[in-house]
């Protein structure tokens, strides 16, 4: 898989990481884990931020530590969508 070519996997890591998460409130640390652990894809903030940026969000709230006003910072939560 090459994984320099984001068009061509993030969508695919992306669904797979909504499907195990949807309708629950995570910490970011958890999704990571599922990534490295169940599937084929890296560890990439992008796959979260495609989430976030799909039409509708699949990511709807993310939780930040006080340091932090953007993106997702360790230690972040994340609510999906159902």
């Amino acid at each position: 898989m090459d994984y320099e070519n984001k068009p061509s996997w993030v969508p695919n890591a992306a669904n797979a990481v909504y499907r195990r998460f949807k309708g629950q409130k995570v910490k970011d640390s958890e999704v990571y884990r599922f990534i490295i652990a169940e599937t084929p894809f890296p560890k990439r903030k992008a796959i979260l931020e495609h989430l976030a940026k799909s039409s509708p969000p699949r990511i709807i709230e993310v939780i930040r530590p006080s340091r932090s006003s953007r993106g997702f910072p360790d230690g972040c939560l994340i609510t999906f969508s159902e």
